[in-house]
């Protein structure tokens, strides 16, 4: 895209967000506020020319950029991800910075996606046709890229924030100059790329899209809103199409507290399971699903949905795959329904002796109990016998933490039965937890985290010296001397 067309897009998004009124898509969280308040860079057309270069912030909260002295574990990391997968390597537009995973140049953003995209190709090669993709919520455009690269993409049409619009409309229609870009007007749905901003998606209310996909902003959004929209996927669905949506809850107060208020009821679920690609150790946690058009046949306990969400957020991945393939295809045995309430009554502080046989259930248990005694200053086997049989990066990384604080050593030469992903969320901490003197700060920093893992329900209690932090980070980014963090 040249610097006419970048200014007559700008053009565009301005007015229609002067000519469109709000509507119940419109609203913006607080997140959202704090992630375009560190966009110091603007949105010249040099600017966002090099938008994914390390030193450009322009793209604060939809990409994100490494620190020199962590690049070498990322690329580590993405090796070990990507070990048996091969991947196209990433375009030169938007100057992005590049970590040379598995001789392919490629920055973290660009990896992020790829693991979403990997998931959602074979879903559109079922459907023998090419498509029509609805994105809401695209950033920059990064999976858009890889997903219209495919050759499977009829039109690509993107919902997001102007801002975020801005940047898409950039990089994707400086990626596919042979198709038709529509920005904020003249929408149009064969060989095209659409973008609009939320309070014009009336105008694209009476077409059918055979693939919809959100990633992350769903639990990033007011509830209000974030439901507003899967009601509007759910009416715009294909008879045979899907929705493929990546979300985290109880980000903030304000946002969907739970995954049965997302509303999954208006479809089928075909598929619901973790991500298995953490980036920080006390991450929210996101869960994976595949909604089908409702069919009218099934019936899904939100109970279970709910339960499902808290183990996933509390840090287990790998050992819940299987489990939520049941769940999505009603083929619970007894055994998965009582553990789904054993698991519920320990968050809310009942401890139980009984004990699965599905080994990956118990070894859960035994992370959660484990996690649990420990919050109550007791000493426990449990988290030694969770190690032993550990699938899941995340739920190995903490108990390593919190055994550390029990008297165990933490070293980064140790064997960690997840590999190096285990390794990679400690050596990310911010502090380094097997040195004394750090390994003590980061526990009473991230105590309240812990306690959180089998305490969901009870809200995240937070220390003076955690308040402390968040001040003085919050006066460092110009924010003044408030003492939460949203973001």
């Amino acid at each position: 895209m040249d610097k006419a067309a970048f200014i007559s897009t700008r053009k565009a998004i301005n007015s229609a967000l002067i000519c469109c009124a709000d509507n119940d898509y419109s609203g913006i969280s607080e997140i959202w506020q704090d992630h375009l308040a560190k966009r110091t860079n603007g949105y010249r057309y040099e600017t966002v020319a090099k938008l994914l270069s390390e030193d450009n912030d322009s793209t604060a909260g939809v990409a994100i950029k490494i620190p020199d002295h962590l690049r070498t574990f990322y690329r580590r990391f993405y090796e070990e991800y990507y070990r048996e997968q091969d991947f196209p390597s990433q375009p030169d537009i938007g100057c992005p910075g590049s970590l040379e995973v598995n001789g392919r140049r490629a920055d973290v953003a660009y990896l992020q996606n790829f693991s979403r995209t990997l998931d959602i190709i074979p879903l559109i090669e079922r459907l023998g046709r090419r498509v029509h993709v609805l994105e809401i919520g695209a950033g920059y455009g990064g999976m858009a890229q890889q997903i219209t690269a495919s050759g499977f993409v009829e039109s690509y049409t993107i919902v997001d924030l102007p801002d975020n619009l801005l940047l898409s409309s950039y990089y994707l229609r400086s990626n596919f100059p042979e198709l038709r870009g529509n920005t904020c007007q003249d929408f149009s749905f064969r060989k095209a790329l659409n973008f609009l901003i939320p309070q014009q998606i009336d105008e694209i209310a009476g077409q059918k899209f055979d693939v919809v996909i959100n990633c992350d902003s769903f639990g990033e959004m007011p509830a209000a809103v974030a439901q507003a929209y899967v009601t509007f996927v759910a009416s715009s669905l294909s008879d045979d199409g899907f929705a493929y949506l990546k979300n985290a809850h109880r980000h903030t107060p304000a946002t969907v507290q739970k995954v049965s208020d997302f509303g999954y009821e208006r479809f089928d679920l075909e598929t619901l399971k973790p991500t298995l690609f953490p980036s920080l150790i006390f991450d929210h946690h996101h869960h994976v699903v595949v909604l089908r058009k409702k069919s009218g046949n099934q019936a899904f306990d939100p109970t279970h949905l709910d339960v499902y969400g808290e183990i996933i957020r509390s840090g287990i991945h790998g050992e819940v795959v299987a489990l939520g393939q049941r769940i999505a295809t009603e083929t619970m045995s007894d055994d998965d329904r009582r553990f789904l309430d054993v698991v519920d009554r320990t968050y809310r502080g009942e401890l139980h002796d009984w004990r699965p046989t599905d080994p990956d259930l118990a070894a859960t248990l035994d992370y959660l109990q484990g996690i649990e005694l420990v919050n109550r200053g007791q000493r426990t086997e449990l988290l030694e016998r969770y190690l032993r049989a550990s699938k899941s990066a995340a739920a190995e990384a903490i108990t390593l933490f919190v055994l550390s604080r029990q008297g165990g050593r933490l070293r980064f030469t140790q064997s960690f039965r997840n590999g190096f992903r285990t390794e990679f969320l400690l050596r990310t901490m911010k502090l380094d937890p097997t040195r004394t003197f750090q390994g003590a700060l980061l526990w009473h920093l991230r105590k309240p985290m812990v306690e959180a893992v089998s305490r969901p329900y009870r809200g995240l209690r937070k220390s003076a010296l955690v308040h402390l932090k968040n001040i003085v980070l919050n006066l460092r980014e110009g924010r003044g001397p408030r003492v939460s963090r949203v973001a």
